[in-house]
């Protein structure tokens, strides 16, 4: 359970990360995609 309740905690964060880093990756998704 604790692995289960780790596993939620972390996508949870990188969820939140890549959402406050939208602008960030727009403006600079034609460097890593282009």
């Amino acid at each position: 359970m604790k692995v289960r309740w780790s596993g939620y905690y972390w996508s949870a964060q990188f969820f939140k990360f890549m959402k406050n880093h939208d602008l960030w990756l727009e403006e600079r998704s034609d460097e890593y995609f282009g």
